[in-house]
């Protein structure tokens, strides 16, 4: 079981990440949001917890969805799924089906027991 401290960092992580990747500032971020730039750094380095009623507003200048972004900061909690899992998950889907049988193929060599990571 995660401890609350470890699930306001992924959180702040995941915070982080997607602001970096949709090229916001922290400041723009705050703004929808309603805080200021200083409690967003708070946020993203997991010092402070951050109320569903200022994530709703900040995924919605990120441009997801809160039930998505959680899925995401801390695994599918219902299933047991590591983070990132629906993402592959959808991206499998897109694949051509001969993609699909070159992957499922690199999957089982790597779960082999004879698999050797190159590091």
């Amino acid at each position: 079981m995660q401890t609350q401290d470890e699930i306001d960092q992924k959180i702040g992580a995941t915070i982080r990440r997607l602001r970096g990747e949709r090229g916001a500032s922290q400041a723009q971020v705050a703004s929808a949001a309603g805080v200021t730039f200083q409690q967003v750094q708070k946020y993203e380095r997991g010092v402070n917890r951050v109320a569903i009623s200022t994530l709703v507003p900040m995924c919605k200048a990120l441009g997801c969805s809160p039930v998505e972004f959680l899925a995401e900061a801390m695994g599918d909690l219902s299933t047991g799924n590591p983070p990132g899992s629906d993402e592959l998950q959808r991206l499998y889907a897109a694949l051509h089906p001969a993609q699909r049988a070159v992957l499922l193929q690199v999957a089982g060599a790597m779960v082999s027991p004879s698999f050797q990571a190159v590091a």
